[in-house]
């Protein structure tokens, strides 16, 4: 099978291999060197056979996307250049302790103030994690799918379970309060809008006239909108 069509099969399964499970195959991968003699054979297929076990043991233990529930909360609307606090919920009905990493599609008229962290989900329990969103331009639409990178504590797979939430924002003009920041984040709209637009018309002449409409409207001190 080729690599792109190994990785299409990958994403497909949700499966991926970790650095754990590189670090064993690397350990016991010298051991073949002595599979000339009768002993050295039985040992490296004893290695080997032990990391399969484990990777068959791991595969297990991980649960399905029916198993593990993720809610995302995320104000309803946003004015550009407003900070507003968002959150995931995640609740598992699994009977295992898990470790789940959160990632999210976000559209580009939101943008979140995170980095994605791993987090310990306990068996039956529930985790939280809180962070910062702020409008960037314009727009209104759908959130955008959720993945939950998942482990066992034995940790030689991950799963990647995906989930499709209906909820929505809409980040409208900016508000009094967040001006001034509207206004520190030009860039941001300049470069949404330009892409945006060069996809929607496939003309690149049109990315000049955005950056010069953004150039004049800092140069009076007023929020581009």
């Amino acid at each position: 099978m080729s690599w792109p069509g190994a990785a299409r099969l990958r994403r497909a399964l949700g499966y991926a291999p970790t650095r754990r499970l590189a670090a064993a195959v690397a350990a016991v991968a010298p051991l073949w060197l002595l599979s000339g003699w009768t002993a050295g054979a039985a040992l490296a297929a004893a290695a080997t056979g032990g990391v399969l076990l484990a990777v068959l043991v791991d595969l297990a233990l991980q649960p399905s996307d029916t198993d593990v529930d993720v809610s995302r909360e995320v104000p309803e609307s946003l004015g550009v250049g407003d900070r507003a606090t968002a959150g995931y919920h995640v609740r598992s009905r699994w009977g295992r302790p898990l470790f789940v990493t959160v990632y999210d599609e976000l559209p580009k008229y939101v943008v979140a103030e995170r980095e994605p962290v791993e987090m310990a989900l306990p068996a039956r329990g529930t985790v939280e994690l809180a962070y910062e969103v702020y409008g960037c331009v314009r727009g209104d639409g759908a959130l955008g799918d959720i993945a939950l990178r998942v482990r066992t504590p034995l940790g030689l797979v991950t799963r990647t379970l995906r989930y499709a939430p209906t909820d929505r924002v809409m980040v409208a003009c900016a508000t009094v309060a967040g001006a001034a920041r509207g206004a520190a984040s030009h860039d941001c709209a300049t470069t949404s809008w330009a892409t945006t637009l060069v996809t929607s018309t496939g003309r690149r002449r049109h990315v000049g006239a955005i950056r010069s409409r953004a150039s004049s409207r800092s140069s009076s001190h007023r929020p581009y909108t």
